[in-house]
């Protein structure tokens, strides 16, 4: 996914697979999300790779941008995770895109994924996740499931002593997919 993103490829071609060269979760002076990613040319690309999307998934980058930005937050990143979990948004898996679940967030009693009203919902879902892997407690997540498990993730963000990266989040986000940070990194 990254490599045909445009200028990521020459900045990511040096990266090894999915290390501590990853990125923070929280944007920063040192950690922007790159000039040159932008929605439009997200969606070119995942057009590419899923020819027969969902007309409407066709803002799902800006919608990525504009709430991820809000909550100070890598959103490119969480864009290339939401296509992994979601087979670039042909949803071939557990999760049927009628959930607007763009990170497979599961109930609270975890029989089955959770459901959002609309995309937008999903997204702000899928990024208080997110801000909560980063350290960050979200006084009304969209997700049931951020906050039930809100004390055992603050718990091992703040254990790390330093501020939490992708591969930190993804090493617990799915611990029993070894391949799972390769396909978002790739």
């Amino acid at each position: 996914l990254l490599g045909t993103a445009g200028c990521l490829s020459a900045s990511l071609a040096t990266w090894p697979a999915i290390s501590a060269d990853t990125p923070q979760l929280k944007t920063s002076a040192t950690n922007a999300v790159p000039a040159c990613v932008a929605p439009a040319r997200l969606m070119q690309h995942v057009v590419r790779l899923n020819p027969k999307l969902d007309a409407r998934f066709r803002e799902i980058a800006s919608l990525y941008q504009n709430q991820g930005q809000s909550l100070g937050l890598r959103w490119d990143y969480a864009f290339f995770q939401m296509l992994a979990e979601t087979d670039n948004l042909a949803f071939t898996g557990e999760v049927s895109k009628d959930r607007n679940n763009f990170a497979g967030i599961r109930t609270p009693d975890s029989s089955e994924p959770e459901r959002f009203a609309d995309i937008s919902t999903g997204v702000l879902a899928h990024l208080h996740h997110i801000r909560l892997y980063a350290g960050d407690p979200v006084a009304k997540p969209a997700a049931r499931r951020t906050k039930q498990v809100e004390g055992f993730i603050l718990s091992w963000s703040r254990q790390l002593k330093r501020p939490v990266r992708f591969d930190d989040m993804i090493g617990r986000w799915s611990p029993n997919n070894p391949g799972y940070a390769r396909t978002i990194e790739q």
